[in-house]
């Protein structure tokens, strides 16, 4: 009985100190599963002219996700317009492809329409609107792996039996394998540096280009012993992750009779 109050006592105690010396668990992954049903959810059966605000109202209770849009009223930079009319036909495949073809017909040219997760579901907006300030969040990836180099080993050669210089059995017959070369550290944190600096252009050339402070938005990354820290909005890092295709819409049981093989 002792052994079990002891025992709670300590996990009481590091709850309450552990969050004092900034330790804390990982956070829960909420984002996965909401994108998890948006995909796999049928689409709502609204169709025609309805406006946006009806359609994200729509998507929400299909999918059982909620969608909130980033309207002007509350994001006067870069805020969608609720009482625009756009046009619900087709027959969308689940609720997160409804919900791109919807943005799509709101895009701008220079400011395009996306959406992305929140602790509280998806938010909409345009692309300025989903990286303001409050919306950037800082993560870590790490790169070692990438960072590794497979060294070119030079071939010694294999000694036949019965050659010139091979001193029978007890013969060393070859150069014990040396590259001729040696690596020094300072060598091999110059090749890891230059390797991580040609990492970091490639993610900013392909993720989102104009994002990148460099090209004057608000995304930054920095290297850091072999992690990359990237400060970024939630669409932003969902194309570094290269998240699994989504699963495809759930669709009814066939009836009787009804083939069950796919097309």
């Amino acid at each position: 009985m002792r052994a079990h109050l002891r025992a709670a006592t300590i996990v009481c105690i590091s709850v309450l100190l552990l969050p004092m010396f900034g330790w804390s668990a990982p956070p829960k992954d909420t984002c996965t599963p909401c994108i998890d049903r948006l995909f796999s959810q049928a689409p709502p059966a609204t169709r025609g002219p309805v406006t946006l605000r009806a359609a994200f109202e729509a998507i929400s209770k299909a999918s059982g996700v909620p969608v909130r849009g980033l309207w002007t009223s509350s994001v006067p930079e870069g805020g969608l317009d609720p009482e625009r009319m756009v046009q619900i036909d087709g027959n969308p495949a689940s609720c997160g492809a409804l919900l791109n073809a919807i943005l799509d017909q709101v895009s701008e040219p220079t400011n395009p329409a996306l959406w992305q997760c929140t602790s509280g579901g998806i938010e909409a907006g345009s692309r300025t609107a989903l990286w303001r300030p409050q919306a950037m969040r800082v993560q870590i990836y790490d790169m070692r792996d990438l960072l590794l180099r497979v060294p070119a080993f030079k071939s010694t050669g294999v000694p036949q039996a019965g050659a010139a210089g091979s001193g029978g059995a007890g013969g060393s017959g070859g150069s014990g394998g040396s590259t001729g070369s040696t690596t020094t550290d300072a060598d091999k944190d110059a090749r890891r540096t230059l390797r991580m600096d040609e990492l970091m252009k490639l993610i900013q050339a392909t993720v989102v280009p104009e994002a990148w402070e460099a090209q004057g938005g608000p995304c930054t990354m920095a290297p850091r012993d072999g992690m990359l820290v990237v400060r970024a909005p939630d669409f932003v890092h969902r194309q570094i992750e290269q998240p699994r295709p989504p699963r495809r819409a759930a669709s009814k049981k066939p009836s009787a009779g009804e083939s069950t093989k796919s097309p």
